[in-house]
């Protein structure tokens, strides 16, 4: 699967077997098996060096030649503007119109439409699909894959049959009148949100603000807190949830359904203990002291200080002479270096 990466060019330096010629060294990380740079390219575990005369077709380096053979079907290589590349196959292009696949054979999508790997006459130059059939879009509609004639300014399906959303509502594949504002669902009945609210498939009348739910039962939501359907006293500013209790998240913290005492600046967790984060850090479910030198970021179980050293894949490296980007669990330097399918290569040296 080609992978696209953002890469950033830094100085230049001339390569003698380019007779001068002076090229941008990439710094960047290439950790995909074939991904295209402006003048470099890795094609594997290789670097191409004439971008402009191959091209990397499955990890194999393929010469364009005079007939244009610059794009990739599989790991061959054809000329896409007299051909089209279809499920891996290379067909020839139409010789009027624009041409498009429909499995492994072309169509004019302006005749014909794909549908289910079928070839069908085009109704309307826009169908759509509807299983293995098309439809004209502007007149019909695919409902559970029946095709309908809309009805006007509306294509909404209630199960096999299509109505009108501001007359009709539909609970359940069962298409309810909207009458008294019963524009809600309650399993297979409607009701008004306005007026009532919906409790475990049961509607009930809102009264004195009970207008949501807490273990099927409307409740008020400004007097109460549910967590886990337990219906709790926000007094004393218990406003927040850890697990089926309440507590107040301004002098304590949560931290995997345990509360504890937020004081000191202890406001995160790791895991089931919490910390603060100005002293520590938690790498892995560790709590590791930051120390004099700020290593706040984590390699895994470890911490390292991000710009003196460098994570690649789990291993703490350090960034001295320049070796600030990874190859796997290796580090190199991109201005000298690159990296292709997981290889450390030598930008200055042919393949």
């Amino acid at each position: 699967m080609l992978q696209c990466f953002q890469f950033v060019f830094g100085t230049t330096i001339s390569y003698p077997y380019f007779s001068g010629i002076t090229l941008p060294v990439l710094e960047a990380h290439f950790d995909s098996r074939h991904v295209q740079v402006t003048h470099l390219t890795c094609c594997g575990d290789r670097i191409n060096y004439y971008p402009r005369s191959t091209v990397c077709c499955a990890e194999k380096l393929l010469q364009t030649g005079t007939a244009g053979l610059s794009s990739c079907c599989g790991d061959i290589n054809f000329n896409e503007k007299s051909h089209i590349c279809c499920d891996n196959t290379i067909q020839r292009r139409l010789t009027y119109g624009e041409s498009s696949c429909c499995g492994t054979k072309v169509i004019n999508p302006k005749e014909h439409v794909c549908c289910s790997s079928k070839i069908l006459h085009q109704i309307s130059g826009n169908d759509s699909c509807c299983g293995d059939m098309n439809f004209n879009p502007y007149t019909h509609v695919c409902c559970l894959g029946f095709i309908l004639e809309t009805l006007i300014y509306s294509t909404a399906c209630c199960g096999m049959k299509n109505f009108y959303p501001h007359t009709r509502v539909c609970c359940e594949d069962i298409l309810l009148p909207v009458g008294n504002g019963k524009t809600a669902c309650c399993d297979i009945e409607n009701y008004n949100p306005k007026t009532h609210v919906c409790c475990g498939g049961i509607i009930h009348p809102i009264v004195a603000n009970r207008n949501v739910c807490c273990d099927d039962k409307p409740v008020n939501p400004s007097l109460t807190v549910c967590c886990q359907d337990n219906v709790l006293s926000p007094a004393g500013g218990k406003t927040a949830c850890c697990g089926g209790t309440n507590y107040n998240p301004t002098t304590h913290v949560c931290c995997e359904n345990t509360i504890l005492d937020s004081k000191y600046g202890r406001t995160s967790c790791c895991l089931n203990k919490n910390f603060n984060p100005y002293f520590k850090v938690c790498c892995d479910g560790k709590l590791i002291h930051v120390g004099y030198m700020a290593a706040k970021s984590c390699c895994r179980d470890r911490s390292y200080v991000p710009g003196a050293q460098i994570c690649c894949h789990g291993v703490v490296l350090s960034t001295n002479g320049g070796l600030t980007k990874c190859c796997k669990d290796k580090n190199y330097n991109p201005r000298t270096h690159a990296c292709c399918a997981d290889h450390i290569v030598d930008i200055k040296m042919r393949n």
